[in-house]
């Protein structure tokens, strides 16, 4: 479906020199014309150099091959940067240099065949590797988002950050929970030191658990029941002291009256 004034135009567009095609050897390059033919140019020398076989192609096969993808972006270009195949169709068909592209600097003045570096490109960071064609002199480039490459492990580390903060917070939530209920059980026992120490000697604190503080609490509380006991049999042993003091004063006034009765009495 190519006419013969599309290969007359594409010819007068791109000139191919017959010397430069010889001396190059076989090469493959895009003649596109716009608005909607994509073709390609294949030239490849006799083993004399005297003849140049020529041949015009239609790239769909290639262009269903370097079709886009979600994650990356494949093209190809030839031996002066200019793209050849593109998943974006506008850059096929204006025939696009690429040459100022870091990677594709890369893939066509490097002494390697093959390699991969991070490069800056319309604005945005990509990761990019390449590789030659040994056959036409091209070369393919495959290039994806820095930000895409690298979005799994921005997710992990997203992630990470999230289980960090919530096990952090677990474990603050637990031991403010934990250091409350250990807390606690001091607090009551400091609180009913302090009833103690007004005076009241029968509080208790209420034993809650048999753990260390469990068993404080029992101790205290035999405290304060042997200091009541106590404290009830002081305050018996001090009525007593008492009432034998008043009989003793009373037995004091006695004697003291009959002395002073029996003196007049004598006399």
């Amino acid at each position: 479906a190519i006419v013969e004034g599309d290969l007359a135009e594409a010819a007068r567009q791109v000139p191919l020199s017959m010397e430069a095609a010889a001396a190059e050897g076989e090469t493959v390059e895009n003649v596109s014309l716009p608005p909607d033919l994509a073709l390609l140019r294949a030239a490849s020398p006799a083993d004399d150099g005297r003849v140049v076989v020529v041949a015009y192609l239609q790239p769909d096969r290639l262009l269903r091959l370097f079709g886009r993808s979600e994650l990356h972006r494949a093209w190809l270009v030839d031996a002066r940067g200019r793209v050849v195949v593109h998943p974006d169709p506008e850059l096929v068909l204006t025939r696009a240099d690429q040459s100022t592209v870091s990677i594709v600097k890369s893939a066509l003045e490097g002494k390697a065949s093959r390699g991969a570096e991070e490069f800056v490109a319309r604005s945005e960071a990509w990761l990019g590797a390449f590789a030659r064609v040994p056959v036409g002199r091209l070369a393919v480039i495959i290039e994806v988002p820095r930000k895409e490459a690298f979005r799994a492990t921005t997710e992990l580390n997203r992630r990470s950050l999230l289980f960090g903060i919530g096990v952090i917070a677990t474990a603050l939530l637990a031991s403010i929970y934990f250091s409350r209920r250990l807390s606690a059980p001091l607090r009551k026992l400091e609180e009913t030191m302090e009833v103690v120490s007004r005076g009241d000697l029968g509080a208790e604190v209420p034993v809650t658990s048999n753990n260390e503080i469990g068993r404080l609490a029992e101790a205290f509380n035999r405290m304060t029941r042997e200091l009541s006991v106590r404290e009830a049999l002081l305050m018996e042993r001090n009525a007593q002291l008492v009432q034998s003091e008043k009989l003793s004063a009373l037995g004091e006034l006695s004697a003291g009256l009959a002395h002073e009765v029996k003196n007049p009495m004598v006399g």
